[in-house]
């Protein structure tokens, strides 16, 4: 949307540093600038309304809802053969009500079949341990409006670092451990967004759907950015952490931390860049780094090239006679080349080839329908 001169994420989600419920006029815009078969109107047609305006949504709220489904073909080695697999990849519902000057948010999906990620289960709120239904709550929130530019909420909150992307695996949302799929965390924040600023700090108390305690993180994440002219965004990104025993590595007294700078830019209505690069240290690691540059060409409104480079380096493990290898201790890189098409009001077709170095090759076909 900055191509476009939209620089603050606000203007179309209810939660100032964007992602999930949109607003009224984000539902105009996603229909007249994000989709295909949109048209230059004053105001959004009734299709493009929650449910297709099948259901008109109470005064000052927001309601919306995501179905992802996910098709993933793994290109064949010698000793073993290629594979297709399909999934529901999300299955939320979500939204946001203001009362004056108080403001809630909330989402709740379901997921099943997820045994041994850890990831997903960090949204959990049942207790299904294996390969049945689970619920998930990947963000809710109270908040207080102290002034028109100005937010406080406490509550499960996405975590202000980097650039606020769908493509959760890329690798630096997965080694910052702050994409929208589950990372969030319990806390309370200060967003401003007056002016040519865009800033958020975030006291982070835990995550209360992860047991038990000694599991839970505790610090600060804050992103801070300045809008250089309408279609140009430059910011700077922190987060540091503690935990008794970190939930993925199981490394004792863990302290993780990373610093970033990150980029947003517009120079055409038809090319964008977004671009972050991090510092990273984690418990058990040295300092390490991670990085992407996504180049973005939209010829025809509604139809996008896509083209991404990453690097990771996560840090060269503290450890007697351990070596270098890609990825840890020394760089490895990778490459998104993708079509993403919206059609119509309320549908996603995405595509993408995922190729990294010591991996296989990864088809991945999306299906997204937003209410």
């Amino acid at each position: 949307m900055i191509k476009h001169g939209f620089s603050k994420c606000g203007s179309c989600h209810t939660d100032p540093s964007g992602g999930e419920t949109l607003t009224a006029f984000g539902r105009y815009q996603s229909e007249h600038l994000l989709t295909m078969g949109g048209a230059d109107m004053p105001e959004d047609s009734q299709g493009s309304r929650f449910l297709f305006g099948a259901l008109k949504e109470p005064r000052n709220v927001s309601l919306g809802g995501s179905y992802r489904h996910m098709l993933i073909y793994s290109a064949a080695v010698p000793t073993v053969p290629a594979e297709w697999r399909q999934f529901p990849m999300q299955v939320d519902v979500y939204g946001s009500a203001r009362f004056g000057q108080f403001q809630l948010g909330a989402s709740l999906g379901v997921a099943r079949g997820i045994e041994g990620n850890a990831h997903v289960r960090g949204a959990q709120l049942n207790q299904e341990p294996g390969e049945g239904f689970i619920v998930l709550s990947r963000n809710h929130y109270l908040g207080l409006w102290l002034q028109d530019d100005t937010l406080l909420r406490v509550g499960r909150l996405n975590l202000p670092f980097g650039i606020r992307i769908p493509e959760h695996t890329l690798w630096v949302r997965e080694s910052t451990r702050t994409d929208r799929e589950s990372d969030q965390q319990h806390g309370a924040s200060l967003t401003y967004t007056g002016g040519r600023w865009r800033t958020e700090l975030m006291l982070v108390l835990g995550n209360f759907q992860l047991n038990p305690d000694r599991y839970r993180e505790r610090g600060y994440a804050a992103t801070l950015e300045y809008l250089l002219n309408p279609r140009l965004a430059v910011g700077v990104s922190s987060i540091l952490t503690y935990s008794q025993v970190d939930s993925l590595t199981r490394i004792e007294d863990s302290v993780r931390y990373a610093d970033g700078l990150l980029l947003r830019w517009g120079p055409s209505t038809k090319f964008s860049l977004l671009g972050e690069i991090d510092v990273l240290k984690e418990g058990g690691r040295r300092a390490g780094f991670t990085g992407f540059l996504q180049a973005d060409y939209e010829p025809w409104r509604g139809l996008h090239f896509l083209l991404t480079g990453e690097v990771l380096d996560q840090g060269l493990l503290n450890r007697p006679g351990v070596l270098p290898v890609r990825g840890s201790g020394a760089p490895r890189y990778g490459a998104w080349v993708g079509l993403n098409w919206f059609p119509v009001e309320h549908l996603e077709l995405r595509i993408d080839g995922v190729m990294h170095q010591d991996d296989v090759f990864h088809g991945q076909a999306q299906l997204h329908v937003y209410l």
